[in-house]
């Protein structure tokens, strides 16, 4: 029956009775020595070292060599020579490396050839991230002769990417029986290598294969900037190797990469007479204690594609910062500000700019005016804005007209004046005898109210007319209803013709009765049936008073 003496643990190497050897043992230092294995193989010799890549089985095999499959996709066969039993209990020792993406199509099975028949008598179960150590009884009988043969695939897909690596070393064949000693344990990834030492004798060699024997210990430490887990010790334990309280030492990295440059804060200027420049940010040199991290740029708070970018600036400041985590998460960052200024602080000229004017008519109108000229000693005026253009059509009122240059660095200089439109004037009213007209102008008119004082009454020479609420001149120059003025001649009757807001007392021209009468205009107004154009949300101040003659 089969069997697997022992498995390699992530630390401890399972050893084996060290008996009489017939073959090997094959440890594929010395170049091209491939140990007399043949067989149509794909093997070469491959050689430890630290990698980036711990899938493969470099990284924790520094310094040592073995055979690695190289050929992809078919079946290797490796064979040993033909070799005779001795005793009857010999044993196959060897050591593979067997893992990676593809590894459900890869396989390593060991068959044995006694008398001519081959058989199968161990395959491959532990595929892992590790270098496993077998030991598989022949059972061979004693002067019979066999041969011992690997059969190997290593799947790779260039398109996935997928890959398995593949490794054997340490082979060979003894008889079984003898004092068990461990193989050197393998190094901790980031810790210094293994100083070994037993009550025979001590022990300082690097070699990965080499047996120790029973009861030696060993220790290390991790190296700079990596923080130990379990206790640095094994002890050789029949075979075995013990870690203190069953506890798996590792050295978990705790510290954070290192910017070996940072830039302080930049300060450029853009090119005489440019709005923008063409600048370059780039990645700053990073170190870590394991040689492996991630780095990131973020401009404003916002992720970048990559970690250098070329883009077209304006003046400002902007935020750059690169972080940089390594895959135990330890985040450093570098932070600084680009501060970008015009190299042109000189304004555009104004050549020729249009004057204010007032124009009448009778509607809404195309006033039409000369645009302004501008200038800039970079040459190059980048753009013009205004708030109206000559062919705008404006309404009656007061227009500020603003044109504001741009040159190329955002410098500015503007031309303003003003078009004022007014309604055609209408011909003046009569002022009352002994009465007032109260006013509000407008661009689009007036509005007049006429009001008697206390010398007499509106005089109406009819019982058919009336006298008129208030008095319009539309932007046409014509009043509404009429022009004609009723005096204040008429004697006072038993009721006045109109209503209390057309009439005043106290001297006309006095304050209090001029403000009384403002207010009372102001409340004709808002009933009146007028265009908004008049004006909207009028005070009292906003009307003014003219006395009629007095006799």
């Amino acid at each position: 029956m089969n069997t697997l003496r022992a498995l390699l643990s992530l630390l401890g190497l399972v050893a084996f009775a060290s008996g009489a050897r017939i073959y090997g043992k094959c440890d594929f230092e010395a170049e091209e020595d491939l140990c007399d294995l043949k067989g149509n193989h794909d093997f070469t010799q491959g050689n430890g070292r630290p990698s980036w890549n711990f899938d493969a089985m470099d990284s924790g095999y520094t310094g040592s060599g073995y055979l690695l499959l190289t050929g992809y996709n078919s079946e290797s066969r490796l064979e040993t020579p033909m070799l005779t039993a001795s005793v009857g209990d010999e044993a196959l020792n060897f050591a593979y490396f067997l893992n990676g993406d593809g590894e459900e199509d890869s396989y390593l099975r060991l068959y044995s050839i006694v008398d001519g028949v081959e058989g199968l008598i161990w395959e491959a179960t532990s595929k892992e991230n590790r270098w496993e150590y077998v030991s598989v009884a022949l059972n061979v009988t004693a002067g019979h002769m066999f041969q011992v043969v690997w059969k190997a695939r290593a799947d790779r897909n260039i398109w996935t990417t997928r890959h398995t690596w593949l490794g054997l070393d340490s082979i060979e064949v003894v008889n079984e029986g003898g004092a068990t000693k461990c193989f050197r344990p393998p190094p901790v990834q980031y810790a210094n290598p293994w100083a070994c030492s037993s009550k025979a004798q001590n022990v300082f060699r690097p070699d990965l294969k080499e047996e120790l024997p029973d009861g030696t210990t060993c220790t290390t430490t991790c190296l700079s900037g990596f923080l130990a887990q379990g206790e640095p010790l094994l002890t050789c334990n029949n075979g075995k190797w013990i870690e203190n309280d069953g506890v798996v030492f590792l050295c978990i990295d705790s510290e954070a990469p290192q910017f070996l440059t940072c830039p302080s804060a930049i300060d450029v200027s853009t090119p005489f007479g440019w709005g923008s420049m063409w600048y370059t940010i780039t990645p700053p040199q990073v170190a870590d204690n394991t040689n492996a991290w991630d780095l990131e740029l973020f401009v404003d708070d916002v992720q970048q594609a990559g970690t250098t970018m070329t883009a077209a600036i304006s003046p400002g400041t902007y935020n750059v910062k690169f972080v940089a985590t390594d895959y135990n998460y330890n985040v450093n960052t570098c932070s600084y500000t680009i501060t970008v200024t015009s190299g042109d602080q000189n304004p555009p000229t104004v050549i020729e700019c249009p004057n204010s004017q007032t124009v009448e008519s009778a509607s809404p109108i195309v006033v039409g005016w000369t645009e302004p000229i501008f200038s800039d000693d970079s040459g190059y005026i980048a753009k013009v804005e205004s708030t109206y253009d000559p062919t705008s059509v404006m309404a009656w009122g007061r227009h500020d007209v603003i044109y504001t240059a741009y040159d190329n660095s955002s410098n500015t200089a503007t031309c303003s004046f003003s078009v004022t439109v007014r309604g055609v004037p209408c011909n003046s009213l009569s002022l009352p005898i002994f009465g007032a007209l109260v006013c509000h102008d407008s661009y689009s008119g007036r509005f007049c109210v006429s009001m008697c004082g206390a010398e007499g009454d509106f005089q109406v020479s009819s019982p058919e007319l009336t006298v008129p609420n208030d008095y319009l001149c539309s932007t046409s120059g014509s009043w509404f209803p009429y022009e004609f003025i009723y005096n204040c001649v008429s004697a006072y009757g038993e009721s006045p013709i109109k209503g209390p807001e057309y009439y005043f007392s106290g001297p006309c021209n006095e304050t209090d009765t001029q403000n009384a009468m403002k207010s009372q205009a102001l409340t004709v107004f808002n009933v009146a049936d007028v265009d908004p154009i008049l004006g909207d949300g009028l005070t009292p101040d906003d009307f003014y008073v003219t006395c009629g003659p007095r006799f």
